[in-house]
């Protein structure tokens, strides 16, 4: 019964997390029209998720490397700031955020791993 159970919840979290990624691509290919009521929630939320993306892909290639985590995570806002002297700590940190990112492990994050990282990050896949 129990193995029956975490099928079914494994299976669910699956669904949810297409369904996000699905959302967050509808919500990039959209037309831009004016959003009124629970659609600006919406809209807030993704150009937030965006906008954290565009964060560490300084470059706009679509994907960010390890490399961009770390030099993210260790400078303020600019993107050479302490890239040969970070400090031991945020260069495990930075580790591994990228590691739970890099779902397809091929050494880039693309922006739906993005948020399915952010996703995990939030509690949804938790009991």
């Amino acid at each position: 019964m129990r193995c029956s159970e975490r099928s079914l919840s494994s299976r669910f979290l699956a669904a949810v997390q297409e369904f996000i990624v699905l959302l967050v691509l509808c919500w990039l290919l959209r037309p831009s029209t004016a959003k009124e009521g629970s659609l600006m929630v919406i809209d807030k939320a993704m150009q937030t998720l965006v906008d954290a993306f565009q964060f560490f892909d300084r470059e706009n290639r679509g994907w960010i490397t390890k490399k961009d985590v770390s030099i993210a995570l260790g400078t303020d806002d600019t993107p050479t700031a302490h890239a040969h002297h970070e400090a031991p700590a945020s260069n495990v940190a930075a580790g591994r955020r990228f590691s739970e990112m890099d779902f397809s492990r091929d050494g880039k994050v693309t922006f739906p791993e993005f948020v399915l990282a952010i996703e995990s990050w939030a509690g949804l896949d938790e009991d």
